[in-house]
């Protein structure tokens, strides 16, 4: 699969150790899209650079950097990789939701077309090169995502579904659709620092805490902008148990991979 992730902790690991980590057919559509690591500069921005080796670990993630800096499109791939991943390793994904993708835009369905749409399409077709069939989905559901739409997902469910905090408030109170996210295994939270101090935010952290009952513990990454104090964002991602934030000292996904992950702070995800 790649370097041992251990090596893959913290900035100190290169852009070629941190590509050699994926897939090949990721890492060859990453370095088609942006280039050799070898190249000046590298081909991951800093935040990415950070961010895939903690979601390939497993670990909760804050990752805080400006607009534009690959935040959300490097959260995508890292979790796509693990999942074409399994799906050649298990010959295919369980029919559930492995992955939730929360953002308060209006304008979901332009940041899913430019950060998981074309690199999910992308990837299949190097895999296909090589021989490998795959089957990892997506999907959005909202307001108005039409009966039948809703209907095929609940048959067929998305392996990422994307959504709002409101539509996923809602999934959680459908009987049927609730056995489709008891497979949740990423949670990805975009412009979280709009969610956090709102009446929106509220109601997200209930349905992450209910969700959390309901499929047990996983991976949450939150996208933000460069906002102060980043420790109050963290603790709104991480949530509470027991009146008291929720540790994120060891990796937190349902299949982390390699040995526990360095120190964090007392808590809190790794920043980012």
């Amino acid at each position: 699969m790649g370097t041992e992730s251990g090596v893959l902790t913290g900035s100190a690991a290169s852009d070629r150790e941190i590509l050699d980590a994926l897939d090949p057919a990721v890492r060859d559509w990453w370095v088609e899209q942006f280039g050799p690591p070898e190249q000046d500069g590298g081909c991951l921005t800093p935040p990415q650079r950070e961010a895939i080796p903690l979601i390939h670990e497993g670990e909760n993630a804050l990752v805080a950097a400006p607009t534009g800096s690959g935040k959300t499109l490097a959260s995508f791939t890292a979790i796509l990789n693990e999942l074409f991943e399994r799906e050649q390793a298990e010959d295919r994904l369980e029919n559930g939701v492995h992955c939730l993708y929360v953002s308060p835009l209006k304008s979901l369905a332009n940041d899913i077309e430019r950060n998981l749409a074309n690199p999910l399409s992308g990837i299949a077709d190097r895999l296909e090169d090589r021989g490998v069939e795959t089957d990892v989905r997506q999907a959005i559901r909202h307001g108005d995502t039409t009966d039948y739409e809703r209907q095929q997902m609940l048959e067929t469910a998305p392996h990422i579904l994307n959504t709002t905090p409101e539509t996923l408030s809602i999934l959680l109170n459908s009987p049927k659709f609730r056995e489709r996210l008891e497979s949740v295994e990423y949670v990805v939270v975009d412009e979280i620092h709009s969610l956090a101090d709102s009446k929106r935010g509220t109601h997200l952290s209930v349905s992450l805490e209910r969700l959390q009952r309901l499929a047990g513990d996983f991976t949450r990454v939150g996208c933000s902008a460069t906002v102060e104090p980043l420790s109050d964002i963290a603790r709104f991602l991480v949530g509470f148990e027991s009146a008291e934030p929720r540790s994120a000292e060891k990796p937190s996904g349902q299949r982390p991979r390699g040995s526990e992950g360095g120190e964090v702070g007392e808590a809190e995800p790794r920043y980012c």
